[in-house]
């Protein structure tokens, strides 16, 4: 039961960063694109249909390339500086410290627990909605195999521009009338079914006007682009965007048909829009997975006011979907470039303080460490160490007389504050040995382990006085008076040769360069790791200073 209520609590964390935080920032975009679009009058019907498909395909897009961008940044750019301590520390400490005993309730108080119980519940509707969505999928399906031969259209009584259109079709609709139905609808991916009313088939103006619409709702994959709408609608069905945009969706898009219907100049606007009048008031309730001819009559008169206001042709489509899909792109790199951080910390950034804390143990230099408030007594410090990155708010280092002034003469050797969420929680669900252990390993670019931190950090032979006499101040630099600080990273390897060096902070004018020729020449004391020389990843700080 524990281990249940642990795996609920950890999913619901991770779902903070990994889900809602995505989610959140999807709805911001759509919020500032919507209130743009309010700001401009007049917008073609179809951009507005197109605009507003995009904004829903980009929900899931922008979390697929979310997750992509975290993955990507985990294994390329994870290889951050980490600055290390010009002292070395060569003794290990035990990272086992005591831990608050967990109560068989104590999940109560937890906020991930009840997140992940939300999530679940979410889930469970999610999956209620697509299966929703298939029934009435099937029901269509089921209606078509009812249908028999002789309520076939016939071609040749449809008008010679909508056989024009029935032969440019990719794939070749079937054409029926109904008397089942109350109003024409069109479904189908690969095999369109246009299904007419069997009174409007009795008069052919009627049913041309009718099957112009549906064979157009064809040419334009708006059956395809509903499901993908309508499962995105049922995925995130908690989501009261969504549904507001679906039901924009399904208003501009049949007022976008009627206009390209009435680019047919033989056919009569009074006459089209009588027809609308007409199945305005018809029941269409088993029709939601399909794409119908319908009209609410609460919009009937903006559909028919519509109809003569703008141009339909292949160039405004091209520019609407153009459009639209930049849109979705904005949404998706906008979302997928966010990082959720907590007062400007990464994960890594976390970790790094906290390998930091795990590998100090010179009592002489060893800073104070908060939490929440509390001092920590010196056999109880460790634990800072093991508190799992998505319990933790914000870390903040203190030193020098910025530490002195807020904790007096404790703070002499400087001050690490961390600030948690659910406290109980966060002591009670801390990182094992293991974890800890594998969090110091990462895999360098050539496929070959490194450690970030060690039991015993490498050691440069010789000293920075060493290094240091290797510089040249390059005359470049001098004469433009750069001076400050070049950090170099590489790999130092089981035999405490420099591997992979490259300058992740540089100051230009030559300075690099200089920094990193003379990085390749240093050697160093390798890591060790339980006796073992390993390859340890190192940053050095070379500092450029001009004399008075």
């Amino acid at each position: 039961m524990i281990e249940v209520i642990n795996i609920i609590k950890d999913l619901g964390y991770a779902s903070l960063g990994a889900f809602w935080f995505p989610v959140l920032m999807w709805t911001i975009f759509v919020l500032v694109i919507m209130s743009a679009i309010t700001l401009v009058r007049n917008v073609n019907p179809l951009y507005q249909y197109h605009l507003r498909l995009a904004l829903v395909i980009s929900l899931p897009a922008s979390l697929l390339f979310y997750g992509l961008a975290g993955l990507v940044n985990d294994l390329v750019f994870q290889q951050e500086p980490v600055l290390i301590s010009l002292i070395v520390i060569d003794n290990p400490i035990s990272v086992s410290g005591p831990a608050v005993a967990e109560s068989s309730l104590s999940f109560i108080g937890s906020t991930g627990f009840w997140i992940g119980i939300l999530n679940l519940l979410l889930a469970v509707g999610s999956i209620g909605g697509i299966g929703l969505v298939y029934r009435q999928v099937r029901k269509l399906k089921a209606f078509t195999v009812s249908l028999p031969e002789h309520q076939c259209i016939p071609v040749d009584r449809l008008s010679n521009i909508n056989r024009a259109l029935l032969n440019d079709l990719t794939h070749e609709p079937s054409l029926f009338h109904s008397t089942e139905v109350s109003v024409p609808f069109t479904y189908g991916w690969l095999h369109p079914v246009v299904v007419i009313p069997s009174d409007i088939v009795t008069d052919t103006n009627r049913l041309n006007m009718a099957v112009r619409h549906e064979l157009l709702h064809i040419d334009r994959h708006d059956y395809p682009l509903k499901t993908v709408t309508e499962l995105i609608k049922m995925l995130f069905w908690f989501h009261p965007l969504l549904h507001l945009l679906d039901r924009q969706i399904t208003e501009y898009r049949e007022i976008s048909c009627d206009g390209a219907v009435l680019t047919d100049v033989s056919i009569s606007r009074k006459a089209y829009a009588s027809l609308l009048f007409e199945l305005a008031p018809r029941d269409v309730h088993d029709l939601q997975a399909a794409v119908s001819m319908a009209v609410k009559s609460s919009t009937l008169k903006k559909r028919i006011q519509q109809m003569n206001l703008f141009r339909y042709n292949q160039t405004s489509t091209i520019r609407s979907i153009m459009l639209s899909a930049g849109v979705a792109l904005m949404a998706v790199l906008f979302i997928s470039c966010s990082d959720l951080t907590t007062d400007g910390i990464t994960k890594s950034e976390i970790e790094t303080v906290q390998q930091d804390i795990a590998t100090d143990t010179d009592s002489s230099q060893k800073p104070l460490y908060v939490i929440n408030g509390e001092i920590l007594e010196e056999q109880n410090r460790t634990i800072m160490a093991r508190i799992k990155h998505e319990y933790i708010r914000n870390i903040e280092v203190l030193k020098g007389q910025q530490a002195i002034n807020r904790y007096g003469d404790k703070g002499k050797n400087g001050v690490v504050i961390m600030e948690v969420v659910d406290r109980e929680a966060a002591l009670s669900d801390l990182k094992s040995p293991e974890e800890m252990q594998q969090s110091a390993v990462k895999k360098s670019s050539d496929g070959g382990d490194y450690f970030v931190v060690v039991e015993k950090m490498p050691h440069l032979k010789g000293g920075l006085s060493d290094l240091y006499e290797c510089i040249d101040y390059p005359e470049d630099a001098q004469q433009a008076g750069i001076e400050g600080r070049v950090i170099v990273q590489f790999i130092v390897n089981e035999q405490g040769d420099v591997e992979n060096p490259k300058v992740v902070r540089g100051i230009g004018g030559g300075a690099d360069e200089e920094s990193l020729r003379c990085v390749e020449q240093a050697e160093f004391e390798p890591g060790m790791q339980r006796g073992e020389p390993v390859r340890v990843q190192y940053s050095l700080p070379v500092v450029f200073k001009l004399g008075d």
